[in-house]
């Protein structure tokens, strides 16, 4: 799925606020401003906030340089961490996600003796 941003301009006076929320899907429709967050819309295929479950870019190796295992692939881990069962979660290649509300996005490795390991992507 894409990750999708919409953006509404705030004029107050001499002062332009934007403000933004993101969506994993086109057919969401805008509701209270309390949900939406003001500034500069990130690129969340540069940078993430929070706990990076918004994070869509293409880092593939853990915070201690371990390559991630393609999330539909089973071996060396079996897992259920599947696109079937996280469809917002962005769970395609071996990229670093956060499909569960970990601490940080984080990737199965391919080594055998780490099952899993934080990424190390920029905050926005």
């Amino acid at each position: 799925k894409q990750w999708y941003q919409r953006r509404v301009a705030i004029t107050a006076g001499d002062d332009s606020s934007f403000w933004y929320r993101t969506y994993s899907s086109k057919d969401v429709s805008p509701s209270t401003q309390t949900s939406w967050f003001k500034g500069d819309c990130p690129d969340f295929t540069q940078c993430a906030d929070g706990k990076q479950t918004s994070y869509r870019g293409t880092v593939s190796t853990t915070e201690n340089g371990k390559t991630c295992q393609a999330w539909d692939t089973q071996s060396p881990h079996s897992h259920s961490r599947t696109a079937d069962k996280y469809p917002d979660a962005a769970l395609e290649e071996n990229y670093c996600r956060n499909p569960d509300g970990e601490s940080a996005a984080w990737c199965y490795t391919t080594d055998s003796s780490q099952r899993w390991g934080l990424c190390d992507i920029p905050h926005c």
